[in-house]
């Protein structure tokens, strides 16, 4: 299993950034978390590649029309919109989803918010880290999932449905933790409980839970029967990811740089 060392070496990576491998002047793009860090980049490379609608789904509309702004001095392009979403909020979730229906397709779904919390916190009677990066996520996709079949169906694509994961799950001590608390009967329960939270290892332990999630959810719907996509991806660490900023001199060099 990959080391500290392997895995700070790999933040440096000089990897290119992939054009579209088609043109996307139709499609609509959605993601998650989109006013900082990960999603805002997201957000600015999809609409670069010339996406003729992109959605920018954020807690604070504030924040979100900022986030729009700044995309658009970025790419001389007005296709963004702000809709609000609070994944601490079933409420929340429910409402984004109906707005979803009413899309005439979507082409991607990027779940890219995410939470790490330095202390135990319950919202919605769930500890607040596994509400956000695994029920809530998981909640959402299953709303989605049937607009994303429609949409393959009317336009004859393969629309996506994207985890953004970590790397930070690949550990065996986070194995560990996880497989104890599935053994001890309720993993939620386990997991949540005051006695068991470390930041250290509650987020990544949430991390790997919402990989099973994705893996469970492609092995149930294959693109073959779907048309959609579902996958994941791991970009890794950087400063201003928009969870916590990198604290201390080895984590900030560890840190890559967008």
């Amino acid at each position: 299993m990959p080391g500290f060392i392997d895995f700070a070496r790999n933040q440096h990576s000089n990897l290119p950034i992939a054009d579209a491998p088609k043109s996307i002047a139709s499609e609509t793009y959605i993601v998650t978390g989109a006013n900082t860090g990960l999603g805002l980049e997201c957000v600015k490379h999809i609409v670069k590649n010339g996406a003729a609608r992109v959605i920018l789904a954020v807690r604070s509309r504030s924040k979100g029309e900022a986030a729009k702004a700044a995309v658009r001095e970025v790419t001389g392009r007005d296709v963004c919109e702000v809709w609000e979403l609070d994944y601490a909020s079933f409420d929340s979730i429910e409402a984004f989803a109906k707005r979803l229906d009413t899309l005439d397709r979507i082409d991607a779904l990027i779940l890219n918010a995410g939470l790490a919390m330095s202390r135990h916190t319950m919202v919605e009677g769930m500890e607040q880290t596994f509400l956000v990066n695994v029920v809530s996520t998981t909640l959402l996709a299953a709303r989605a999932i049937p607009k994303l079949q429609a949409s393959a169906r009317k336009f004859s694509t393969n629309p996506r449905l994207v985890f953004v994961t970590s790397n930070a799950a690949i550990d065996s001590k986070v194995h560990k933790i996880v497989a104890k608390a599935n053994d001890d009967a309720n993993i939620f329960d386990n997991l949540e409980d005051p006695k068991n939270f470390t930041p250290f290892t509650t987020y990544p332990a949430s991390k790997l839970v919402q990989m099973y999630v994705a893996r469970h959810l492609a092995s149930l719907l294959p693109l073959s029967d779907s048309g959609v996509i579902i996958n994941m991806t791991s970009p890794g660490i950087f400063f201003q990811i928009g969870l916590q900023e990198p604290k201390g001199k080895l984590c900030k060099s560890a840190s890559g740089r967008i």
